[in-house]
């Protein structure tokens, strides 16, 4: 909740993008650190684990609706999902899969 209120969110759902990989299809929409994301394809996120679960439910290369908040401001866009990239740090590559960061929707090239 206090996040939330720091962003100026009504409510304390939705996914806090930390970070957006270059080349990524968060990227190509211009998607930047401090965005929210509150829905995928007009389902609402409440967490990151409803991101991961709805994404995983999607076929890489299939065309999918956002909706996410920026300054106060709903914006939606449409994004190509992909594949998730394989991290190249060691640190990461050593981690369960659900403890890597996840920063976009593209998980590949």
């Amino acid at each position: 909740p206090a996040i939330a209120k720091s962003l100026g969110l009504k409510s304390d759902q939705g996914v806090l993008i930390t970070t957006v990989m270059p080349g990524s299809p968060a990227a190509a929409i211009q998607m930047r650190a401090g965005d929210v994301l509150v829905r995928l394809n007009g389902k609402p996120l409440r967490d990151a684990k409803a991101l991961l679960d709805q994404i995983a439910a999607i076929s890489p290369g299939s065309v999918v609706s956002v909706s996410y908040i920026r300054g106060g401001r709903e914006w939606k866009s449409m994004v190509k999902v992909g594949t998730r990239p394989v991290p190249t740090d060691m640190g990461q590559a050593q981690m369960a899969p659900e403890m890597r960061p996840y920063d976009g929707f593209e998980e590949g090239p």
